[in-house]
């Protein structure tokens, strides 16, 4: 396609400046799907074809951008393909995000390490959002939220009703009797236990009890 491209834009008219201009951002705009594409399908020679090509590996603005693709799709070897290509993160957050509600905790570290979020408020919902998931072995993703700021026993507003780490991991465990959930709820459990000194009772009844109004799953009650 790239082929194509340069020869049509070749046979135009250099008087014709404003086609050329429209042609070669068609040709951008085609490539760029083409790179989307080959990061679904995890085709990774395919994404070393496009890329070599100049394409803007950036993306477009307000569309899906190859990094959020490699976070959504989990695709490690493409991700690091194209931070190494110069790929920007000028917004840490949804990629973070994405990588943290995809399952993929090894983008999650690989974008941590290059560039986190500096917003507490956002440190805080990424917390929320990495404690509500029941993946196994989430606990180092969470514990790292943790170190670089977030705080575990934070009430986050909500747009229906307000939340808290603690509680969206019980929600979790309750919800897929999984391993990975009850885990990052017990470790929760015993950072707030050493953060506030109460005991695993009122942790329960303050973080946990007022929020999802039941006590028939309370083993500390």
């Amino acid at each position: 396609m790239v082929t194509l491209c340069e020869r049509v834009s070749a046979m135009i008219s250099r008087k014709s400046v404003f086609y050329v201009i429209v042609l070669m951002s068609c040709c951008n705009l085609a490539i760029s799907s083409d790179l989307l594409e080959a990061i679904y399908k995890n085709d990774i020679a395919r994404a070393k074809v496009v890329i070599s090509s100049g394409v803007d590996i950036n993306g477009e603005k307000g569309k899906d951008s190859p990094l959020m693709a490699t976070a959504d799709n989990c695709r490690v070897d493409i991700f690091d393909l194209l931070i190494d290509s110069g790929a920007k993160i000028s917004h840490p957050y949804p990629l973070l995000s994405q990588a943290v509600g995809r399952d993929c905790a090894e983008i999650y570290f690989k974008l941590a390490n290059i560039k986190f979020v500096e917003s507490q408020k956002k440190k805080d919902h990424l917390l929320l959002n990495a404690a509500g998931v029941s993946y196994e072995g989430y606990i180092s993703v969470v514990e790292d939220i943790i170190k670089r700021g977030a705080n575990p026993i934070v009430i986050v507003p909500g747009t229906v009703f307000p939340q808290n780490p603690i509680n969206a991991a019980y929600l979790a465990k309750r919800n897929t009797y999984s391993r990975g959930a009850q885990d990052v709820y017990d470790f929760l459990i015993k950072v707030a236990i050493k953060r506030t000194g109460k005991s695993e009772r009122e942790i329960y009844r303050k973080y946990v009890e007022m929020f999802v109004f039941d006590v028939e799953n309370c083993e500390a009650c």
